[in-house]
């Protein structure tokens, strides 16, 4: 579902794919080929979220920004089945594992990978190529196979996108 709230609609590249099930409201922005899953919603009634190109919002993820406190998500960024993304920025090519937490004031670097589970704390700032994992989560660097997962991460569900988009997926009932 895409709504307009208080005159602000979402703006979605012609690539992107927002599933019916899903709900994303107010001052988002989507770039090409991200791909929104079942039951995530992204609301951006307070401040603005972008999202970047070939980023991914999986199965009941949440994306949502406080008054004044917009939200800038990079490019081949996924965020996991689950997870809550509440920060100010995630850097290009990161992972936020399965029921991550990433609460207010917190920036992301680019090819991080957190994992599922983590509970980052209000403000953590996390450096490019780290790995932070834990309730509370700590960081340490990351593996060069680590980065190397990252490098490919999300390209199924870009084409997961391209294919409900072309009509691969059908209501039955």
């Amino acid at each position: 579902m895409i709504v307009r709230f208080n005159g602000k609609a979402p703006r979605l590249a012609p690539t992107a794919f927002v599933h019916p099930l899903a709900y994303v409201c107010g001052e988002v922005t989507l770039a090409d080929h991200v791909t929104v899953m079942p039951f995530a919603s992204i609301r951006g009634e307070f401040a603005a979220i972008t999202i970047g190109p070939y980023s991914n919002v999986q199965d009941n993820a949440s994306v949502h920004a406080d008054p004044d406190e917009p939200i800038v998500i990079g490019a081949r960024v996924a965020i996991g089945h689950n997870a809550v993304f509440h920060g100010r920025r995630c850097g290009d090519h990161t992972l936020i594992g399965m029921g991550a937490v990433v609460v207010q004031g917190c920036e992301v670097g680019s090819w991080c990978l957190v994992g599922a589970g983590a509970v980052l704390p209000q403000g953590m700032q996390v450096p490019d190529r780290s790995l932070v994992l834990g309730v509370p989560a700590s960081v340490r660097p990351l593996t060069e196979a680590q980065a190397a997962r990252l490098e490919h991460n999300g390209q199924r569900y870009v084409a997961l996108g391209a294919q409900y988009r072309a009509g691969a997926a059908w209501v039955l009932e």
